[in-house]
Formats: C-alpha cells, sequence, structure tokens
C-alpha cells in the first residue's frame, strides 16, 4: 500500500485525518480507504472563529453608518 495525500479537512474544525491510503487492484481500479475523527472542541473554536468574523464586518459596517450621520 502506498499512501495517498487528501486535501487536508482538518483546517474547517470539523474532521480530523487519522490514516488515509490506497492499492491498485489486479482490475487496475482503485481501493482508497480513509479514518478521520471528529473534535468537538476545534468544532465550537471554529465556529467562534466565524461568528467574531461577521460580529466584526457587521460592527465596522455601523460604524460607517454612525460616522456618516454624525459627519465625521
Amino acid at each position: 500500500m502506498r499512501l495517498l495525500k487528501l486535501p487536508n479537512f482538518s483546517k474547517y474544525g470539523r474532521t480530523i485525518t487519522i490514516m488515509e491510503c490506497y492499492r491498485i487492484k489486479a482490475t487496475m481500479n482503485k481501493e482508497v480507504l480513509v479514518r478521520i475523527a471528529y473534535n468537538g472542541s476545534m468544532d465550537k473554536a471554529a465556529a467562534k472563529r466565524a461568528l467574531h468574523e461577521e460580529l466584526k464586518s457587521g460592527s465596522e459596517d455601523i460604524q460607517n453608518t454612525i460616522d456618516k450621520i454624525l459627519g465625521w
């Protein structure tokens, strides 16, 4: 068996790739085995980052509106 490099999905905070491997069968078909694990704390951290970014962009819009009203 040889290792196959798959995209890194762990940066999204939902899964961790434990093992990736594949083999070429006699019929020239490829058999792939991928084992993943779920990490709840990473998912919560990703949700916090997404919420933080959304609130940050919303607050900048509100600040610009207030500046425009006050003429700053």
